[in-house]
């Protein structure tokens, strides 16, 4: 466990980023390689580029690289979060896996 509450990002990134949470390191990485896959292939390039096997992902698909109003935040490959509001939401974030 990180023991963040919460994060806040600001801002726009100039190309394709994930940010990478472990304890106190704090990383934004470059997502050229994964960006337009779907959600489980995004989430098990991610673990096998880690090298983590007890990583949690997430994480958007393509729906929400294009804000799409009905994109979902992807946990793990497969649980789906959606938010109602009418504001498209874009966010991949980083947990351990317990």
């Amino acid at each position: 466990m990180a023991g963040y509450d919460g994060i806040l990002i600001t801002g726009k990134a100039e190309e394709p980023s994930y940010l990478y949470v472990k304890d106190d390191q704090v990383e934004i990485r470059n997502a050229e390689k994964i960006w337009g896959n779907t959600t489980t292939p995004t989430d098990q390039a991610i673990v096998k580029d880690l090298g983590d096997p007890f990583v949690r992902v997430l994480l958007i698909g393509p729906a929400g690289e294009h804000l799409c109003r009905e994109a979902c935040i992807i946990h793990t490959g497969w649980h789906a979060s959606i938010d109602p509001s009418p504001e498209p939401v874009a966010v991949a974030s980083w947990a351990p896996r317990t």
